[in-house]
């Protein structure tokens, strides 16, 4: 147990946390539910946005149906399908390549999403429903129940009262468990949701967002956003939706759902646009206001502006109130 990861990052430290540090590969981070702001201080990004055990499995009865005796084993395993080879992704979206082969596209829609299912946000989710949707999904696959019924020897109708049995003893388990044993089973399982994302996400259009001179993104310990009708979401993909995700320091990927991409068979083009200050500052408010509770950034000035402007629109709800 001595050699089991103990602080697990929320947000991964390599590959991500890492192209939002300065020249002494240190980060600035500032929390927002302070009452006043005065010196921010810098970290490493191994010392920041982490909690002990977060995706340690309590319940190792949920491992059994993986094969799998290692309560640490997301955090040793499950994320570094992504965490290896994402900043290698970003690096080259930064040096401005033209195109991306599919494969890199879909190895990052994949790892984008999955920080936000693995995010916090989520596991304050409504899992009983949650675990409702995802057996209805199985019940009605007949290759899927005909599996089971052939790997237990059971009959088609006791093999879907199995899976009804498997989804009540789930529920019984604490938020924190059935978070971490549906990141596990996204990671095992193809499921329709999965191929959806993967599917929308690549067949629109992929801007990049480039910051001006002497000015730049900041991330959070929640990335990333959707907007759709002017409304500010976590995660919305449906509608005329934008959804928009800091990279780096210096550059976000935007894909809306009003414009599709050029068809391509191996290769997908990039659009790079530079922005302004302005619409620079609007994404960092957006990433403050669907943050948990921290932002970070390679400058302490821009996290300032971001931080006052977002206590001013706290201000001003709690006013209208």
């Amino acid at each position: 147990m001595t050699n089991n990861p103990r602080n697990h990052h929320l947000v991964p430290q390599k590959g991500y946390l890492e192209k939002f540090t300065n020249r002494n590969k240190q980060i600035f981070k500032c929390k927002l539910d302070v009452k006043s702001l005065k010196k921010i201080k810098y970290f490493t990004t191994t010392a920041i946005c982490y909690e002990k055990d977060y995706y340690k499995f309590d319940n190792e009865s949920l491992l059994t149906s993986y094969n799998i005796n290692d309560p640490f084993y997301i955090e040793k395993n499950v994320f570094q399908k992504y965490e290896n080879y994402l900043g290698k992704i970003i690096d080259k979206i930064e040096a401005k390549q033209s195109f991306l082969t599919l494969d890199d596209c879909k190895k990052l829609i994949f790892g984008l999403v999955d920080i936000k299912f693995r995010n916090p946000f989520f596991r304050k989710s409504d899992y009983s429903t949650t675990i409702n949707n995802v057996a209805n999904e199985i019940i009605n696959d007949g290759s899927f129940i005909e599996h089971i019924s052939k790997e237990y020897n059971l009959p088609i109708e006791s093999a879907i009262n199995f899976i009804y049995m498997a989804k009540e003893n789930l529920k019984k388990n604490s938020s924190k468990d059935l978070h971490s044993f549906l990141l596990l089973n996204r990671h095992f399982e193809s499921t329709p949701i999965h191929y959806y994302l993967n599917f929308l996400l690549l067949s629109l259009e992929w801007q990049i967002l480039c910051v001006p001179t002497n000015n730049q993104f900041i991330t959070s310990d929640n990335p990333g956003f959707c907007i759709e009708s002017g409304l500010l979401y976590n995660t919305k993909f449906t509608g005329n939706f934008t959804f928009i995700y800091p990279l780096s320091k210096n550059i976000a990927i935007q894909i809306s759902s009003k414009i599709l991409s050029k068809k391509s068979s191996a290769l997908k083009p990039l659009t790079y646009l530079y922005v302004p200050y302005e619409f620079v500052h609007t994404i960092n408010l957006n990433t403050t206001q669907i943050a948990n509770n921290e932002i970070y950034g390679a400058n302490e000035s821009v996290l300032r502006s971001v931080w006052n402007s977002f206590q001013r629109l706290k201000d001003n709800s709690t006013n209208k109130a």
